[in-house]
């Protein structure tokens, strides 16, 4: 993403539907656990997208509080974690 972060700022995606999804280790990286995704709502939040797909933060262990809405109970889009998530 960093190669293209800021061309993000030139693209209309006004009133597109966004389903974003991130993929990372919990344990091994729990401070920075898809601070990603959490990152690119955030940018995409501004753009007038409407963002489908949240996910429950039930059964995730992590401190990172980037990859969640507000309340805390749903991550901004699908959170993968292939080894300690099942």
């Amino acid at each position: 993403w960093e190669a293209v972060w800021d061309q993000l700022d030139d693209l209309n995606l006004e009133g597109k539907i966004v389903a974003l999804y991130g993929l990372g280790d919990q344990l091994g990286y729990g401070e920075w656990f898809l601070d990603a995704l959490g990152m690119l709502h955030d940018k995409l939040s501004t753009k007038g997208v409407k963002f489908v797909g949240y996910w429950p933060t039930e059964g995730y262990e992590f401190t990172s509080p980037k990859p969640v809405i507000a309340d805390g109970q749903l991550f901004v889009g699908l959170a993968l974690d292939e080894t300690n998530q099942y």
